[in-house]
């Protein structure tokens, strides 16, 4: 006679939509070499998160997002020339596609990343 139910869930891999993803050094040129589009923000830790985190959201599964602090991401502040924070980053199947510093809303982070997403697809890239 069962005394309980097990239960198994099973979680498909897919990486969160709206928590970008903390990179290191160590992962950066790895995680930039995805295919599609991928924007990375470099910050000092200081600025709050959430704007990116919900540009991302509304972006959609077409594009990856993460975050290199400064703190983790020393080496790659200094290979990319980053000398002001934040800075976006946007790369499109592993190559620089552009580059933004300051603050920006959810709404002008988004417009920034359709345009060029827009870009892209009328070259038949």
């Amino acid at each position: 006679m069962w005394r309980g139910v097990f239960c198994v869930f099973v979680v498909v891999g897919c990486a969160s939509v709206s928590k970008p993803t903390i990179l290191s050094d160590a992962e950066f040129n790895n995680f930039v070499k995805h295919k599609g589009f991928v924007v990375v923000r470099f910050d000092a830790g200081l600025t709050k998160r959430d704007v990116f985190s919900e540009a991302l959201k509304e972006l959609g599964r077409g594009v990856r997002g993460a975050v290199c602090p400064i703190s983790r991401c020393g080496r790659t502040v200094a290979s990319q020339k980053i000398t002001r924070f934040p800075a976006y980053l946007l790369y499109y199947n592993g190559r620089q596609l552009t580059r933004r510093v300051g603050q920006m809303s959810k709404e002008e982070l988004v417009m920034w990343v359709r345009r060029h997403m827009e870009v892209m697809s009328v070259e038949g890239r």
